[in-house]
């Protein structure tokens, strides 16, 4: 359920096709049963967005649940991170903070591959960085949402988001590049 952002332009200039957050009290409901997006240690998953940011330091939430979270730190760089027992436990940052207005390709991954965990973090379809992840707090419930959190009351996104997607799989470095 969209709850306030207006359409505007994507990233191609096509009028009416992305999302643009005000980063005061706009946000998207994901409305879906929460066992699709009920994600433990063992799954592969990976959480994909178009956005632009308004430099406001001030965190931005792009896609947010209370186990994952794709975002834009205070800092202005994107972050990827899992949630353990609570806190913050398995994190990337990028090493460079995001242009205002730009259009950026953000992609985080939770690899599970054999039983090892891994956390990825692309930028513009570049890896940039990746760090063994913990066990995911599975306690909580999902509620997930794009361009705010729900746990964390009191952040939103400033800047637009497009062609947000969670998938229920790892994706390749050759899949983020495209």
């Amino acid at each position: 359920a969209v709850n306030g952002p207006p359409l505007g332009p994507d990233r191609f200039a096509a009028p009416g096709r992305a999302y643009s957050f005000n980063g005061v009290n706009q946000y998207i409901n994901i409305d879906v049963a929460e066992s699709k997006l009920n994600f433990s240690s063992n799954d592969s998953f990976a959480l994909s967005a178009w956005v632009t940011v308004n430099n406001d330091n001030d965190r931005k939430p792009v896609i947010d649940t209370s186990r994952y979270s794709l975002e834009i730190g205070a800092d202005e760089k994107p972050r990827f991170y899992v949630m353990n027992s609570g806190t913050v436990g398995s994190e990337i940052k990028a090493p460079t903070a995001l242009s205002a207005g730009a259009w950026h390709h953000l992609v985080g991954v939770h690899e599970n591959s054999g039983g090892t965990q891994t956390l990825k973090l692309y930028v513009d379809g570049v890896l940039v960085g990746s760090a063994p992840a913990g066990t995911i707090y599975t306690t909580w419930y999902i509620d997930a949402r794009i361009g705010s959190s729900y746990h964390m009351g009191g952040l939103y996104h400033s800047g637009k988001i497009d062609d947000a997607r969670i998938y229920n799989r790892t994706l390749s470095a050759a899949e983020v590049a495209n």
